[in-house]
């Protein structure tokens, strides 16, 4: 089972000028890696506010009865991007604060000590919280990788190679002149992993022309054999404050079917399952390094 991408924006052909010549993919992804390392030096260290709204569909066909159910979920949350020196990835973290307007056990205090922690577990600590972050989410399918900078660690340098780029052509994003390539993984190992299975990603990235920006991500994901697929839509604005492009909007879409049991002795049903999710971002602010987060400005 898989998903097609959407392109939200219209290819055009013949928007390139009189004289002005088509670059090879290689010259965008060099412009484009350089522009994510900048990106990854600058985003450290940074926190916002996150609205994550899930909607869940989920139907069982017991001997061709089948059975609907659904459900809805409102998260609010502090999400922590933190670029790790040791490592050529970056981490987001979710804290959550309300689930459906209840509020939710504070774990402040732990994530300063981890902030403050210099060690060499201070990564592993934090990747504790991302798992931490996901045991609220809607439904069965088992997911922490819904990070809306994901596809910006695929543009890095020394993650190239591990996918295959196409030129799509030139294009406009908010009227901003834009290059589209579309990339494909090479194949295992792959970068995100379900429960210790390999899912491939695919899908497209949108870039300013002018210095590499990434304006908009588009993330396919697959895997066959547990019959999943995922698909992420993310889009980037200019923070003025912090004088960079932001994640602003993620939507995603889960589906998966699974085998499942009822009735007594016991049946099986299949299970389709579909999420679908849409992650705002607002209140971008830095914190500082040693660990203390820096409070939020008044509003109003």
């Amino acid at each position: 089972m898989s998903l097609p991408i959407r392109a939200s924006v219209v290819l055009a052909a013949g928007m390139l000028s009189a004289g002005e010549a088509q670059p090879s993919v290689g010259e965008v992804l060099a412009q484009a890696g350089r522009y994510v390392e900048r990106f990854k030096g600058e985003f450290k260290a940074v926190i916002s506010d996150e609205r994550y709204q899930q909607r869940l569909r989920r139907t069982e066909d017991r001997d061709s009865r089948v059975i609907r159910t659904g459900g809805r979920r409102d998260i609010r949350s502090e999400m922590l991007f933190l670029s790790l020196p040791d490592e050529r990835t970056w981490l987001t973290v979710r804290r959550v604060q309300q689930v459906d307007s209840r509020l939710v056990a504070d774990s402040w205090q732990r994530l300063e000590d981890i902030l403050a922690d210099a060690g060499p577990a201070r990564a592993a600590r934090l990747r504790q919280l991302l798992d931490e972050g996901s045991r609220f989410n809607l439904g069965q399918i088992s997911r922490n990788f819904s990070d809306s900078t994901l596809v910006l660690q695929f543009l890095q340098p020394a993650v190239q190679p591990r996918f295959a780029f196409t030129f799509a052509g030139a294009t406009s994003v908010k009227g901003i002149d834009a290059w589209r390539l579309d990339f494909v993984e090479r194949g295992p190992p792959t970068v995100v992993t379900l429960n210790g299975a390999d899912v491939p990603s695919r899908g497209s990235v949108w870039i300013a022309r002018d210095e590499g920006t990434v304006l908009e991500t588009e993330l396919a994901q697959s895997n066959e054999a547990i019959h999943l697929a995922a698909q992420i839509r993310v889009t980037f604005r200019r923070d003025a404050a912090l004088a960079m492009w932001l994640p602003v909007r993620m939507a995603e879409e889960y589906k998966q079917q699974q085998l499942g049991w009822w009735g007594t002795p016991p049946r099986t049903a299949i299970v389709n399952e579909t999420i679908e999710c849409v992650a705002t971002y607002s209140n971008f602010r830095r914190f500082e390094t040693s660990g203390r987060i820096v409070p939020p400005p008044p509003r109003g």
